[in-house]
């Protein structure tokens, strides 16, 4: 198999993870914790759906690139609810930091590979 496939592939398999991810949030029904995957894909379609309405020196294409991987650290990080300003404090040194530091991270380095920010 070619090594960039395989890169792919091996990139795909590590984003499944977001779907353990729990989030604070409650599903609009109010039924279940929300995760991490379908929170992305619901945000991707409101870009998409909103488009129209962004001003014209917006790049969309980008905007959807942001939202999709904006919460891949999830995987590694897990989530923490945003207004909770202790658990916030805690999640940055104890959490984030961390990961920032750490260059073997597999969701990071598949997202890099995917991307072309490394050699292949």
């Amino acid at each position: 198999m070619n090594q960039r496939l395989q890169q792919h592939i091996n990139f795909v398999i590590e984003i499944d993870h977001l779907k353990g991810v729990l989030r604070q949030t409650l599903l609009m029904d109010g039924s279940r914790q929300e995760n991490s995957a379908e929170y992305s894909w619901h945000l991707a379609l409101m870009v998409l759906t909103l488009a129209e309405y962004a001003p014209a020196d917006v790049d969309v294409q980008r905007a959807m690139h942001q939202v999709l991987i904006h919460d891949l650290v999830e995987i590694d990080a897990g989530d923490t609810f945003c207004y909770d300003q202790a658990a916030h404090l805690t999640y940055s040194i104890i959490r984030v930091i961390p990961l920032l530091h750490s260059i073997n991270r597999p969701v990071l380095n598949c997202f890099s590979n995917v991307m072309g920010l490394q050699g292949s």
